[in-house]
């Protein structure tokens, strides 16, 4: 058993690899060129919990109109990974997303327990608020009485995307296309804003954007029917997102 930092939804459990996860860590550019940035990290044994040195290298590419992202790592002890990328998204620079448009192939959710922990449950997105076959308005999900709750405050949910693994975002002239290995996506719609300002001293208004996060179903590790989400000793880790920006005719 390994106890980890216990940081996050009021300090019930962990999130974003604890305090001073990668997300606050340097990260060291060891190559590029005018297409590719190339960068890496080394988590030593132990740090926030993790058990083994893992290496991890995040690589930035440029495909015409696409951004590749590509995250290879491996561990010199058997240890839990999921790394993803956790860009807001408002495609009109506007106060709100909640003009925007959502659309996903993903016919299973995780459901939370009164901690917002995953139950381990997957249940139907089909006919709840969470049903994203159709293009749906993020109005019309972010006012939802079903995600009105302390805990999510609109959409904060892991879903579990179908075979096509894409999530589609459509602003008034914009439409961003989300492709990924990953077999599900952590959507946040910003119901909790923090104090960080943006460009020009704006500030970050709630449900001011989206947050587009392909991943493993989160606790996998706790619930293994979800997926194995351990990087075994000597073993590699790979998964992409590729990012397409278009101009909606």
């Amino acid at each position: 058993d390994y106890q980890l930092d216990i940081n996050f939804d009021n300090n019930a459990n962990a999130g974003h690899g604890g305090k001073t996860g990668f997300w606050m860590q340097p990260f060291t550019c060891v190559s590029h060129d005018k297409s590719i940035l190339v960068f890496r990290y080394i988590s030593p044994d132990g740090h926030e919990g993790y058990p083994g040195n893992l290496t991890l290298i995040v690589t930035y590419r440029i495909e015409g109109p696409k951004l590749l992202l590509t995250f290879d790592a491996h561990s010199d002890q058997d240890t839990p990974i999921n790394i993803t990328n956790h860009s807001y998204f408002n495609l009109d620079a506007s106060e709100t997303i909640l003009t925007h448009r959502l659309q996903v192939d993903a016919p299973l959710y995780l459901p939370y327990d009164e901690k917002k922990a995953v139950t381990g449950e997957m249940l139907v997105t089909e006919n709840t608020a969470l049903d994203f076959s159709n293009e749906k308005s993020l109005a019309i999900i972010a006012t939802d009485p079903e995600l009105q709750d302390k805990k999510t405050n609109g959409i904060d949910h892991c879903l579990i995307i179908g075979d096509k693994k894409q999530i589609t975002l459509k602003g008034q002239d914009l439409k961003l296309t989300v492709t990924t290995s990953y077999p599900a996506v952590q959507l946040y719609g910003s119901g909790f804003p923090g104090n960080q300002l943006l460009l020009g001293k704006r500030k970050f208004n709630k449900y001011h954007a989206l947050a587009i996060e392909p991943q493993l179903p989160v606790d996998a590790i706790n619930h293994p029917h979800l997926g194995s989400m351990v990087l075994k000793k000597g073993e590699s880790y790979h998964h992409f997102i590729r990012y397409e920006v278009e101009v909606i005719a």
